[in-house]
């Protein structure tokens, strides 16, 4: 249990984007999934707002970071293992972003942004804590 709690969910989100959409781009070109409506919302003012793949991958991207600034919060033993495993999955973000034309869109550099926020936010949340902690002991 404690492996699952330690793994960053950005890593599980990079998984499923390159199953998903990037392999989508390679083997099917004239299929794309970021930018299909996945499904329509009449909003009050009457217009139809789609939802997108992209809009969806962003918004599940924002929830994804919430529940890791969350789990930067409790201080644990594995808290500098999970901040290493962090960096390293935004490290390959950045590479992919860098080196992969099937993933150079919006979406996806956005997600890097995000996982960039969590490893900073996490050594941040981190060593606020450790203060407190020298300081109150």
């Amino acid at each position: 249990m404690r492996v699952i709690t330690t793994v960053p969910l950005f890593a599980i989100l990079l998984i499923f984007y390159n199953a998903l959409f990037a392999f989508t781009r390679v083997n099917r070109p004239d299929i794309d999934l970021l930018n299909y409506a996945l499904a329509n919302f009449t909003l009050p003012s009457g217009e139809i707002w789609f939802l997108t793949g992209q809009d969806a991958l962003i918004i599940i991207g924002l929830i994804v970071l919430y529940i890791e600034l969350v789990k930067a919060t409790s201080a644990s033993d594995t808290s500098i293992i999970e901040h290493v495993f962090s960096m390293m999955v935004f490290l390959a973000y950045l590479f992919e972003f860098l080196f992969f034309p099937y993933v150079a869109d919006s979406a996806f550099l956005i997600l890097c942004v995000m996982s960039l926020i969590d490893v900073l936010a996490g050594f941040t949340i981190s060593v606020i804590s450790a203060r407190r902690d020298l300081t109150v002991g």
